[in-house]
């Protein structure tokens, strides 16, 4: 049972790019193992990526960064 949820998981990523311009969007969460997979974009800024979250202590695990 994850210790980190969801919305918290969807928290922390967009905590971690809302230094940027424009605004962050969640376009979709899954739970693999022991980390959730987040899909984000921000479109003003023209970024998106993955973030992987454990879902133990919310740490990003590793994430992958585009942009266009």
């Amino acid at each position: 049972m994850p210790k980190i949820s969801e919305e918290q998981a969807k928290s922390i990523v967009l905590k971690s790019h809302a230094k940027n311009i424009g605004k962050v969007e969640i376009k979709s969460v899954s739970h693999k193992g022991n980390e959730y997979v987040i899909k984000w974009e921000n479109k003003d800024n023209c970024e998106n990526g993955t973030d992987y979250i454990n879902d133990e202590n919310g740490k990003i695990i590793n994430g992958e960064t585009s942009i266009c």
